[in-house]
């Protein structure tokens, strides 16, 4: 249970990091919508407002999954949970984060892989799409480190009751 924990402040620490920069985006999001709602009352719309606030989605929604996932916020799909019956749900569990883990972590892979070829830049204002992609991966790979923290806890439920009551207590229907 030692263990558990000091993985989970890890986790909490290294998800909350990115959260925040989440939290700046939105700001960020906020404050140039306004502006450009502000300068069109006057005639001039800002040049670019629909890239700036679609890259700062692509920020806003990749740097926040580590965090939602942490903290138990995102819908887990159980697609093994009901589907070999006479297995501990604990097992099913633990086997359905794993599964996740592995996804996750080919996303990661897949994503990086392809930032070297990525030669596109946005249209007005001609933002390169590369630091995005580099974002993107960052964000998958902060999202992959919190799915391999609860694979972790979910096959130490297997073998330890008190992680299992936890992990029980937190299992969907």
């Amino acid at each position: 249970m030692k263990v558990i924990n000091t993985i989970s402040k890890f986790t909490n620490i290294f998800t909350k990091v990115f959260a925040y920069v989440s939290a700046l985006a939105v700001l960020f999001n906020v404050v140039i919508i306004l502006a450009n709602v502000i300068m069109r009352a006057f005639g001039n719309a800002i040049v670019g407002t629909e890239e700036l606030y679609s890259m700062s989605e692509v920020v806003l929604i990749f740097l926040a999954l580590g965090y939602t996932q942490y903290n138990g916020g995102l819908v887990h799909v159980c697609f093994f949970m009901k589907k070999l019956p006479g297995i501990s749900p604990v097992v099913m569990w633990a086997i359905n984060q794993w599964v996740s883990f592995i996804a996750v972590s080919l996303c990661v892979w897949q994503t990086f892989v392809r930032v070297p070829l990525v030669k596109q830049v946005s249209t007005a204002l001609l933002i390169p799409y590369k630091p995005f992609y580099v974002i993107i991966g960052i964000g998958f790979a902060v999202y992959a480190v919190a799915c391999l923290f609860e694979s972790i806890k979910a096959t130490a439920a297997i073998f330890n009751k008190e992680v299992r009551e936890d992990v029980v207590s937190h299992l969907p229907a």
